[in-house]
């Protein structure tokens, strides 16, 4: 998909069974802010034929990994902080920071409202 804009007519693609559902509109929207609009009917994607336009673009830390920094404080009571993984992150993995709370851990959404306690602190900033 990220390459259907450098070709000459654009790219149709017809998913069936799309399982990584989350993983595509990762990718839609970092398209989007290339400035490519891909358009979606049904399973098929079509994307238009252009240049992508450069611009600024932060990347999220990766989910998947965070999980084991913020299983370790849960499990030893310490704490770590996790800059730029937050509750508006795209990957689905960033929820895993809720099941820890739910477990009992301190999970704050923004470091500087994450008050010092006996137990577990783990912020994702």
């Amino acid at each position: 998909m990220l390459f259907g804009p450098l070709t000459a007519e654009g790219l149709h693609i017809t998913v069936a069974d799309l399982v990584s559902a989350p993983y595509v509109e990762i990718t839609l929207a970092m398209m989007r802010r290339f400035g490519v609009e891909v358009e979606r009917a049904g399973d098929t994607f079509h994307v238009p034929p252009q240049p992508y336009v450069a611009t600024d673009y932060t990347i999220e830390p990766d989910a998947s990994t965070a999980s084991y920094p913020l299983a370790a404080a849960a499990l030893t009571g310490h704490s770590v902080t996790i800059p730029g993984l937050g509750s508006a992150s795209l990957p689905g993995d960033v929820r895993f920071a809720e099941v820890l709370g739910r477990m009992g851990a301190m999970v704050c959404s923004r470091v500087e409202r994450c008050p010092s306690r006996s137990g577990v602190r783990a912020a994702c900033a």
